[in-house]
């Protein structure tokens, strides 16, 4: 719209410079030295009109980059959208051009392009802080809705993106108690399963004016004070896996002897002796149980 406004400016006036003849005043007055000369007149007048074409022209074209959204709009109301590429348009037709490349939101504290970790309270009313990681992108064929509604790029992310993204992993917090025993001796897998929660909640808020691509929950911050109570359950469940395993090693080990012992009868027990004693040529008296004897036939 602006180059649209400088060209009929610049043609207006190189037409009137061309078109007015001022009045021709005596010759050898001070007026008639400070007058442009008809020649010139028209050169500057040409040169006025010529220049108001070129910037009309370039008014009609629009280039939108790859990865990249145009919607274009005329006197305030939006008449289109473009895809990338270049385009001819109306002169009078402004262009907004919205990022439709993935976009990756970090909230975190710390770092560049970071947008601060989210408040939330637990299920068990404590309160914690949540690092998380959102993508989404733009969706073409609603991208001139958006913009009616938000005007701005900045506007969508803000008022739409953030501030579900924030609802929504506040409501699935809200029914994450991290006390109790199912979540006390959390992993990674617990993590996961908040994060496709948060994810199906987001989508089911911006009901499909944006794609959302994913959800990341690294880690919860807890308070100081569901931190300790969480590290002494998990204290208490390492001392019982052990307790618990001690129990299951003495009952195999027991198992294991009661076997041993049913498989070794007093025959087997002789049969082995007097191979021990054969081997180091001592006397078999003591493989034999008491009361029996060994009997050696006479010659």
């Amino acid at each position: 719209m602006a180059l649209f406004i400088i060209s009929i400016i610049l043609i207006t006036l190189g037409i009137l410079t061309l078109l007015v003849r001022p009045t021709t005043p005596p010759s050898g007055s001070e007026e008639s030295k400070n007058t442009l000369a008809p020649r010139t007149r028209r050169i500057i007048g040409g040169a006025t009109t010529a220049i108001g074409v070129i910037v009309l022209a370039l008014s009609c074209v629009t280039v939108v980059q790859p990865r990249t959204v145009g919607i274009t709009t005329a006197f305030g109301k939006p008449t289109g959208s473009l895809g990338n590429g270049l385009h001819l348009k109306a002169p009078w037709e402004s262009v907004t051009k919205l990022d439709g490349a993935k976009q990756n939101d970090i909230y975190r504290d710390g770092g560049e392009d970071t947008l601060g970790n989210i408040e939330v309270r637990l299920g068990n009313d404590a309160k914690a802080t949540v690092d998380a990681s959102l993508q989404w992108q733009l969706k073409v064929d609603r991208a001139e809705e958006l913009f009616m509604d938000y005007r701005t790029f900045e506007g969508i992310q803000s008022n739409l993106v953030d501030r579900n993204f924030r609802a929504a992993l506040n409501e699935v917090m809200s029914g994450y108690d991290p006390l109790s025993p199912g979540n006390v001796d959390a992993n990674s897998d617990t993590l996961a399963a908040l994060s496709q929660q948060t994810l199906d909640k987001m989508r089911a808020k911006v009901n499909g004016q944006i794609e959302v691509h994913s959800v990341t929950i690294p880690i919860i911050n807890f308070d100081q004070s569901t931190q300790a109570r969480i590290d002494e359950l998990q204290s208490e469940i390492a001392r019982t896996r052990i307790a618990e395993q001690k129990k299951a090693t003495n009952e195999a080990e027991a198992r294991a002897n009661q076997a041993l012992a049913g498989s070794l009868s007093p025959e087997v027990l002789t049969s082995k002796c007097l191979d021990i004693v054969a081997d180091s040529n001592q006397s078999p008296l003591g493989c034999f149980p008491t009361g029996v004897q060994p009997v050696a036939e006479a010659r």
